[in-house]
């Protein structure tokens, strides 16, 4: 989380950043403006970490999936600058990508009014918000963005595979549907990345962070170590500077 963050902040200069990553274990994570007191104690009694994204959303419950994240700073030729264009324009990469890899992936239906202020809204895949992706009519990628006046950040969680009691416990609901579980995590990388370089017009290198966001990254992991909860720091300037940084 920190380095997406610090990758945000970055992007006006650095340009487009896909990063995916695993967990070391079971984790929970909540949306940016997420109520925590609900999910505190749970997370206690499962003995599972909780850290607060930048990115809003329901609660994601973490360690048997595949997370990605784009970071893209504005004017970024081909992406559209609305959140709705640019989730759907996100969505329809991500339905090439898996589909790459067989699955037979939709785009889900948006919910009526009734389903977006149910409880089962503050779990992330309790709900679809009309710009995710469905595998026989259950959701299977969730995703949510932050925007700021600069760029915007875009994270989201593929289950591989699913530990369906302690989803029941936590999050209340059944389990997201799994079904990719004999597929390696580096292949579905692979097909995720072509897709974002078609759309792109570009090809991805692998890269590794710069020095100003591998010491924004560290200042925003001490902050949570002291909160779990910390609300994350984004600049609200046209453009970021050094005086943006977690200190």
């Amino acid at each position: 989380m920190a380095i997406d963050e610090a990758v945000l902040e970055s992007c006006p200069s650095t340009g487009p950043t896909l990063r995916f990553y695993g967990w070391e274990g079971p984790a929970l994570s909540l949306g940016y403006r997420q109520p925590a007191e609900h999910w505190t104690g749970r997370a206690r009694a499962h003995g599972l970490d909780l850290v607060r994204r930048p990115t809003g959303g329901g609660a994601v419950l973490h360690g048997c999936d595949l997370t990605y994240s784009i970071a893209l700073p504005r004017g970024c030729p081909g992406v559209p600058d609305s959140m709705r264009r640019s989730y759907a324009w996100i969505r329809d990469i991500l339905l090439r990508g898996l589909r790459e890899v067989g699955l037979s992936v939709l785009p889900a239906e948006a919910p009526g009014p009734a389903a977006r202020h149910a409880a089962s809204a503050q779990v992330c895949f309790g709900v679809s918000n009309g710009h995710e992706i469905e595998l026989l009519g259950r959701k299977l990628v969730g995703s949510a963005q932050r925007r700021t006046r600069f760029g915007f950040l875009q994270q989201g969680s593929i289950p591989l595979t699913q530990d369906a009691d302690l989803c029941r416990d936590v999050l209340g609901l059944v389990p997201p549907l799994a079904p990719i579980g004999t597929l390696a995590a580096g292949d579905l990388r692979r097909a995720l990345t072509r897709a974002f370089e078609v759309a792109l017009g570009a090809e991805m290198s692998r890269g590794e962070l710069e020095l100003a966001e591998l010491r924004d990254a560290r200042r925003r992991v001490e902050a949570r170590r002291e909160n779990a909860l910390w609300i994350p720091r984004v600049s609200l300037r046209t453009a970021p500077t050094s005086a943006d940084m977690v200190s």
